[in-house]
């Protein structure tokens, strides 16, 4: 049997994107860079009246009590792209620790082997 490791997609194999056309445009393209490449430093503008890292997004209603909580929510979160794949069923995941722990939970093993 192979290890769930051997399932893992990531970026580089660069899959189609879920639910979308394979291209974007250049603008959506501008705005996905600009929230993905925000610096850490960037984050403490952010900081609501409670003390807590507000997410900048104009639908976005989460705060966190952390700017690198907040970090991870912009870049895996909050309108990024889903980078890893399960190859066996090929549901997508936004960080690899969630696709670690679908694989290490059986679900594709049970219904694709």
């Amino acid at each position: 049997m192979k290890s769930p490791s051997s399932y893992v997609s990531n970026s580089s194999q660069t899959p189609p994107p879920i639910g979308g056309s394979s291209s974007a445009s250049s603008a959506q393209a501008l705005i996905r860079d600009y929230w993905y490449e925000l610096k850490f430093s960037d984050l403490f503008k952010f900081i609501n009246p409670d003390g807590r890292y507000q997410c900048p997004r104009f639908n976005c209603l989460k705060s966190y009590k952390d700017a690198s909580s907040l970090q991870r929510h912009i870049r895996y979160e909050c309108g990024g792209q889903k980078k890893f794949r399960c190859l066996m069923c090929g549901k997508a995941f936004s960080q690899s620790s969630h696709l670690k722990r679908h694989l290490e939970s059986g679900v594709c093993v049970k219904y694709y082997l």
